[in-house]
């Protein structure tokens, strides 16, 4: 899943989540956030930018390049990096599936949901916590709350993994899963699956 444009003419390891550019005009969705590279080229394109307001507009960027000022163009790609992580997130929607309170028919949709989706993406959290990101939306499975009204806890785990296309825990993760609580340390927010 691509969050974000970088441009920039040269050689560059960000992450896997941003697509690459040597110009503005090879890029493939302009609707995405789009980081600059250099304040030379981005001048040729923006002549009115000011060196210290690197927001072009809400959706373009501009950093030094590693020659202008490695230091302010690693924390300009770090942020660049999180506001194209909250952008995604604000998109998602995240139900949290609770079999006590929650009524029949709400949970049979649920059940709808998930078992008809082709592509399921499972995270188990250590606290016996799943999420599953199906079709943009992130649900919360805690897998005590079954236990507790009689289910069966390793059959419904077993279940939810066979039936997932990718599957990570916390001990092991996937390369197709990221935690967002992994690039934001301090605070603490539902995984999102990528």
């Amino acid at each position: 899943m691509v969050l974000g444009n970088i441009i920039y003419n040269g050689n560059l390891e960000f992450n896997d989540n941003f697509k690459y550019y040597p110009t503005i005009d090879s890029v493939e969705d302009k609707n995405l956030p789009t980081l600059f590279i250099g304040y030379s080229k981005t001048k040729e394109l923006y002549p009115k930018i000011k060196v210290l307001d690197r927001k072009i507009n809400n959706l373009i960027y501009w950093t030094f390049n590693k020659n202008e000022n490695t230091k302010i163009m690693s924390n300009d790609m770090f942020n660049f990096m999180v506001k194209c992580h909250y952008e995604y997130i604000k998109q998602l929607k995240y139900i949290f599936i609770d079999p006590i309170t929650n009524n029949k028919n709400i949970l049979k949709k649920i059940y709808l949901k998930i078992s008809t989706s082709k592509t399921i993406k499972l995270f188990e959290d250590k606290n016996k916590m799943f999420y599953l990101n199906v079709d943009d939306l992130i649900f919360g499975i805690d897998l005590n709350f079954f236990e507790f009204i009689g289910f069966d806890g390793v059959k419904l785990k077993n279940n939810l993994i066979n039936k997932s296309t990718v599957y990570s825990d916390y001990n092991n993760i996937n390369s197709e899963i990221k935690l967002f609580n992994d690039i934001v340390e301090d605070k603490k927010f539902t995984p999102f699956l990528l």
